[in-house]
């Protein structure tokens, strides 16, 4: 029974990072271990840095950076915009001129 708990565990950890969205920082941030000034400090987190950011509320993100979970200010936050999707150039058909041997526009004429 431990054994499983800890299996669901390990399948809820793997999921939820799944689900992250990227972002970045937009100045120097500090990473905290809840969502509170007065929370400890995790980690200190520089501008422009690629985030991993799995929920918002109006104030904090739940988020990780270099694999170490915590809470960092929404302000501090710029989603990254979703790539556009790739553009594709029609398919080239080449076919040859006529309908078989002989046979042009006009249909097939024997004598000019």
């Amino acid at each position: 029974m431990k054994t499983q708990i800890i299996a669901l565990l390990a399948l809820a950890g793997l999921s939820s990072a799944a689900l992250a969205r990227p972002a970045i920082t937009i100045a120097p941030a500090t990473m905290r271990a809840g969502p509170t000034m007065r929370s400890p400090v995790v980690q200190q987190i520089p501008d422009n840095a690629e985030i991993d950011v799995v929920s918002c509320s109006q104030y904090w993100c739940n988020a990780s950076w270099r694999n170490m979970p915590g809470y960092i200010p929404a302000n501090a936050v710029a989603f990254q915009p979703a790539p556009p999707p790739p553009v594709y150039a029609p398919p080239v058909v080449v076919a040859p001129w006529g309908w078989g041997p002989g046979y042009g526009y006009y249909g097939h004429r024997r004598h000019w």
